[in-house]
């Protein structure tokens, strides 16, 4: 039988009125285990306070620097459950992906909120530049940079410095992510669980 398991995230949003991005995270949660029962998984649900025990018992370590690249920042929770769910012993993590999407252009609202002579609202940017999406990965002669905007009927992006170029044509385009290795993890020499 296959299974999953999935930390039952819950928020009050009548008592607490700060945390409206956490009913985006119910409703993933909801439709995540709708799929996975619709295909036959067998979904195991665990509350905020059985993970912190899993974890604890597990001997993974985690920290409250949600922005920091580090395993202890984003997955300490999820493979304290995977292991607990499957075979019930601590599991050496493996390596540590971060998938940067900060790039990812955020249209800008000026003229939204302030409308030209006679009331007119023009649009600033459609989030493309001659049919390609704002953002993605682009190579120039010798050069990778970001796609972000026109300029002088060709192209502008961000190099790896985060310095502005501008060129006429594009080598190449990729709509992949950056990814980069994040701080490894010391070896860990036993845990309450691995004898």
């Amino acid at each position: 039988m296959k299974i999953s398991a999935v930390e039952d995230v819950r928020f009050n949003h009548a008592k607490h009125r700060w945390g409206k991005h956490f009913s985006t995270v119910e409703i993933g949660k909801t439709r995540l285990r709708e799929f996975f029962e619709h295909l036959g998984i067998r979904v195991f649900k665990y509350q905020g306070w059985e993970t912190q025990e899993i974890r604890t018992n597990l001997g993974y370590r985690k920290t409250k620097v949600k922005n920091a690249e580090k395993f202890t920042a984003h997955c300490s929770d999820s493979l304290s459950i995977a292991a607990h769910t499957t075979v019930g012993k601590y599991v050496e993590p493996g390596l540590f992906l971060v998938v940067d999407d900060s790039y990812r252009p955020q249209r800008r609202r000026l003229h939204d909120t302030q409308p030209a002579k006679g009331g007119i609202r023009e649009k600033y940017s459609r989030g493309t530049v001659f049919g390609l999406r704002k953002g993605l990965l682009v190579g120039i002669v010798k050069k990778v940079g970001q796609l972000c905007g026109e300029y002088k009927g060709g192209f502008r992006f961000y190099d790896s410095r985060s310095k502005r170029g501008s060129a006429k044509k594009l080598s190449w385009i990729s709509t992949n992510f950056i990814t980069r290795q994040a701080i490894p993890l010391p070896a860990k020499a036993s845990s309450p669980l691995a004898a």
